[in-house]
């Protein structure tokens, strides 16, 4: 069902670059908000990502993508063991079902798609390195096995799967079915996490003018009490 290249492939692109990126060019506080705002450099020494918490949700929204993208590609192409497998189309048959060889493939391409639009989803900061990245690992992924499915020979499990896929009206509905489900949970999370820093950076703002207006206070306080001092004196 599953070749070693989609693992080769799937360990050296997907489970690497994207993170790696992510890791060294993503900035949750823009730059120019930083420059405008020096204090909120302090908020970010507190390494709120790194929290347990935050660590699990991020395990529990990769085992929700895993769900979706197998549970997606069992029951629509599978037929989800009560319905008859989907077709696709070839030529000199009249009726060919997707077998288990086409479903690993599917839910290779599935997990593709949406790895890579999970990547655009959580990135608030489009530079060139997040955006051409992606574009290579996405299309660079399924272009490699796209040629490696004419040249692994018919006894591979590979061999034509992608144009059989392509034929294929249920494997269609199932990206954009996979998509919606798989990233719904991630835009959720997106929209809580900039109203939270959006809070926090106002909140941040909120806590300096009060301090600036203590220290002024407290200035205040030791002028008048050192000129009330002297007139004593």
């Amino acid at each position: 069902m599953v070749e070693g290249l989609l693992y080769t492939l799937y360990n050296l692109t997907l489970t690497s670059w994207g993170p790696f990126c992510l890791a060294l060019f993503e900035q949750h506080i823009l730059e120019k908000e930083l420059l405008r705002r020096p204090y909120l450099y302090r908020l970010m020494t507190q390494n709120g990502n790194l929290r347990a918490w935050y660590i699990v949700l991020w395990c529990l929204d990769g085992i929700w993508h895993a769900f979706v993208v197998v549970g997606v590609a069992y029951f629509v192409l599978a037929g989800g063991g009560l319905y008859a497998e989907a077709t696709f189309y070839l030529p000199g048959t009249s009726y060919a079902a997707i077998d288990m060889d086409l479903f690993g493939s599917a839910v290779y391409t599935l997990l593709v798609i949406t790895t890579n639009l999970r990547m655009l989803v959580a990135s608030r900061t489009f530079n060139k390195v997040t955006i051409i990245g992606t574009l290579i690992v996405g299309f660079g992924n399924m272009g490699i096995l796209f040629l490696y499915q004419y040249t692994c020979g018919p006894t591979s499990v590979l061999y034509k799967n992608f144009i059989y896929l392509d034929t294929s009206p249920a494997f269609w509905f199932s990206i954009p079915l996979t998509v919606v489900l798989a990233l719904l949970v991630d835009i959720i999370w997106r929209l809580a996490s900039d109203i939270w820093w959006d809070h926090q950076i106002e909140l941040s703002g909120v806590k300096r003018e009060k301090a600036k207006k203590k220290r002024r206070v407290r200035r205040k306080m030791f002028r008048t009490s050192s000129e009330d001092f002297e007139e004593t004196a």
